[in-house]
């Protein structure tokens, strides 16, 4: 199987109580990416009442990262003021382009700050953590994608915590990201399905935490 086609592998799973066994998620290829997009100081902006352009600048994220893969399987869960994104390194290029490219554009018409960062999976694995993906279908053709493993909260630390520009990406281009087919920021992509995202939280012993929540 080619890597470019792994979320279109993966077989989804039709009941919750399988998010209990580990063995239902499958591990992301080595040389994929996660990448975190966070809105610096979205607490302030919703206090002050911009939850709106807090939620288009992080739903942004993923629809740039969406148009810049193309037809190439990705992964992601939508947090509000940001976004967790797993993709395969062949299309890293064009996804850091666009991404820095809405980061530009949150700044400039949102008056937003977007932290932005990728990690290697790689990377993640060799620091302890890991990231897995399952595919939960809660009806014929509405598939939900699920991470577990503790990658994604790995990235966060590591991509808020970067003071050297290892991980945050660095500005490309000057002009905003080309309009391209609209998507809903929920889930996987591509494929016919409908999807959305849930998060889980793992405890040390494999069973799901008490911080699971699912994202709309």
């Amino acid at each position: 199987m080619n890597n470019t086609d792994y979320i279109a592998s993966l077989a989804p799973i039709q009941e919750f109580g399988a998010l209990a066994d580990l063995n239902s998620f499958s591990s992301v290829p080595e040389d994929w990416r996660m990448y975190c997009c966070d809105v610096v100081n979205s607490t302030k902006a919703i206090e002050a009442g911009r939850y709106k352009v807090v939620n288009m600048a992080g739903a942004a994220c993923i629809m740039a990262a969406i148009n810049a893969a193309d037809d190439q399987g990705i992964a992601f869960v939508f947090g509000g003021d940001g976004a967790t994104i797993a993709a395969p390194s062949s299309v890293g290029p064009a996804i850091d382009c666009a991404l820095a490219k809405t980061r530009r554009m949150s700044r400039e018409q949102f008056k937003l700050d977007l932290r932005v960062g990728a990690v290697p999976v790689s990377e993640i694995r060799r620091r302890g953590a890991d990231v897995r993906i399952a595919m939960l279908e809660l009806s014929p053709g509405n598939r939900t994608a699920l991470f577990c493993g503790g990658g994604a909260n790995l990235t966060e630390v590591l991509v808020k915590g970067d003071r050297d520009g290892q991980f945050l990406l660095s500005d490309a281009g000057s002009a905003p990201p080309r309009p391209g087919r609209p998507v809903m920021p929920m889930g996987a992509s591509p494929g016919p399905q409908r999807t959305h995202a849930l998060y889980l939280g793992f405890s040390h012993a494999g069973r799901p935490s008490g911080s699971c929540r699912r994202l709309r």
